[in-house]
């Protein structure tokens, strides 16, 4: 699917990032990071990298992500794969860890969240201000999905049974 063009996000916890996860599935081929520690708790600063300060996923008025609320879990030690970039960083007390990591696969793109808390975000006092939660998800979901001109050069035509259809009513779609 991403290899051929499409988009994945992987969320997870301790379940999906854990040593029985997403690691040990043949997505792993697919993944930004290649490995990463345990999931560690605590109060964790984080900040936009470089990279992801001109990254479409935090376009926009650089105010807005200036001060991003910190998070509470973190999978420290990651290393990343060829090709893949950090976008945010949690500040851990070994430094900076990767947090959000995205990559081209392929023809398509994986982003990789390594917090199971980004929710803070949403729940910050000041998150009807700045809007970092939805300002995220808005625009990654934008670069996520692909251009006029990256999709497919086939058409589908769909045709039903009925020229109006109302709600309950059976129809045959070919």
């Amino acid at each position: 699917f991403v290899d051929d063009g499409g988009s994945l996000v992987l969320l997870g916890g301790t379940r999906a990032w854990g040593s029985s996860g997403i690691q040990n599935t043949p997505m792993k081929k697919i993944l930004p990071v290649k490995s990463f520690g345990t999931m560690i708790e605590g109060r964790y600063p984080v900040a936009l990298t470089a990279e992801g300060k001109v990254h479409p996923a935090f376009s926009g008025e650089q105010k807005y992500w200036e001060d991003v609320p910190p998070v509470l879990s973190i999978f420290p030690d990651a290393a990343l794969s060829a090709g893949a970039e950090s976008l945010v960083t949690a500040n851990t007390e070994k430094g900076p860890t990767p947090m959000i990591v995205a990559q081209r696969y392929g023809q398509g793109k994986v982003v990789a969240l390594y917090t199971d808390s980004l929710w803070r975000w949403q729940l910050d006092p000041r998150a009807n201000e700045n809007q970092q939660y939805q300002r995220f998800w808005e625009q990654l979901m934008v670069w996520l999905s692909p251009s006029e001109k990256e999709g497919p050069t086939q058409k589908l035509d769909i045709f039903s049974d009925k020229e109006q259809m109302y709600l309950g009513e059976k129809m045959e779609i070919s």
